[in-house]
């Protein structure tokens, strides 16, 4: 990768752009990199799109469409998730939508939004899987979140 760190969120997009040619949607690697380069790279780009783009939110969001998104396989971004982000793509989805959850419900500007309607707005496709997900990783429901973090 040239760098050993990046050391900046800017700096590593910057990093990322000079390694792609984005021609109409499309992706494709200026220069062939080394496995472990490409893996690095394809990491970068899926961190980009989860952290910038949010696509966490996106309720139809699966493997299938993420490896056609960053112009790989889905072996390949089953890799990354596993190597570098110690999780499933669907486990890292779902943590992600649960920490902006839990965010929401905290702020008083989503206080007119039910429950459903924030785990509808963080990309989950109904209440039965938000409440079993958010349950799941926090330890107890969404209502005793809230309840909890207002008093």
């Amino acid at each position: 990768m040239g760098e050993k760190h990046k050391e900046t969120i800017a700096e590593l997009l910057v990093f990322i752009d000079q390694m792609i040619l984005k021609t109409e949607g499309i992706v494709v690697l200026k220069e062939p990199l080394l496995n472990e380069e490409y893996l690095i790279l394809l990491r970068n780009h899926i961190e980009k799109l989860f952290v910038l783009n949010k696509i966490y939110r996106e309720r139809d969001l699966n493997a299938s469409k993420l490896a056609n998104r960053v112009n790989t396989n889905t072996a390949y971004l089953s890799l990354v998730f596993n190597k570098y982000f110690n999780s499933t793509m669907p486990d890292f989805v779902n943590s992600l939508r649960v920490a902006e959850a839990k965010e929401l419900l905290q702020k008083e500007d989503f206080d007119n939004y039910t429950l459903e309607g924030i785990g509808y707005y963080v990309g989950f496709n109904s209440k039965s899987s938000f409440y079993r997900v958010f349950r799941k990783q926090v330890g107890i429901s969404p209502n005793m979140y809230k309840d909890i973090i207002r008093t």
